[in-house]
C-alpha cells in the first residue's frame, strides 16, 4: 500500500518480482546506553565516554605526551624573553606536584577533566605567601559562581561549599 508521500507503509518491496515483506511498526528499544546517546535519546556522561576505547585511548595518548614534555617558564625582560630556572613552579609542573599525585598522574587527570568534563582544575597551595605546590581537584567537585554583570564579569570557584578566588586555581578550560 502506498502512503500519501509515495512511501511504503508497513511493507517493503524486495526482489525482482517486488514481493512484499511485512515489517513491524513502532519504536525500537536501545539496550546500549552509548548507542542511545549517539541517537540523541540521552546525554553522554563522563563514565560512558571513558568506556569508548577510542576516546579513552586518545585521551591517554594526549595525557602521556603532555606529561612527558618538559614545561618551561619564561620572563619578559625589557626587549627580550629569558627562561626561568630554579623555580618551585617548574618542579611542581614537571616532577612533584606537592600533592599525592606525581606529575604524570596530575597531567592525566587534568587532561581527562578537560576533555570529559568542564576543564582541569588544581588549587595553588601557598605557604607563607610562597608557592608550595599544586593540588589537583576533580572537576566534578567544582562549581562556578558567575556574576550577572555584563561589564565587570567575575566569578568564584566553589569546592564543597568553600569559596575560592579564580587566582587561587590553575585552570585549563
Amino acid at each position: 500500500r502506498m502512503g500519501r508521500s509515495g512511501d511504503l507503509r508497513g511493507e517493503i518491496a524486495t526482489g525482482f518480482f517486488k514481493k512484499k515483506e511485512k515489517r513491524a511498526e513502532g519504536t525500537l528499544a536501545f539496550d546500549d546506553a552509548l548507542l542511545s546517546a549517539l541517537l540523541g535519546k540521552t546525554k553522554v556522561t563522563r563514565e560512558m565516554a571513558t568506556q569508548i576505547p577510542t576516546a579513552a585511548g586518545c585521551v591517554n595518548k594526549l595525557a602521556g605526551t603532555v606529561s612527558q614534555l618538559p614545561i618551561k617558564l619564561y620572563r619578559r625582560e625589557k626587549d627580550r624573553v629569558a627562561e626561568i630556572f630554579n623555580d618551585p613552579r617548574l618542579k611542581a609542573l614537571n616532577d612533584d606536584t606537592g600533592d599525592t599525585l606525581n606529575a604524570n598522574e596530575f597531567w592525566k587527570a587534568i587532561i581527562e577533566d578537560y576533555f570529559f568534563g568542564k576543564g582541569g582544575f588544581a588549587y595553588i597551595r601557598k605557604e607563607k605567601g610562597k608557592f608550595s605546590g599544586l593540588c589537583y581537584v576533580d572537576e566534578r567537585e567544582i562549581s562556578l559562581q558567575i556574576n550577572n554583570d555584563p561589564i565587570f564579569k567575575d566569578y568564584n570557584i566553589m569546592v564543597r561549599g568553600q569559596n575560592y578566588r579564580p587566582d587561587e586555581f590553575f585552570k585549563i578550560k
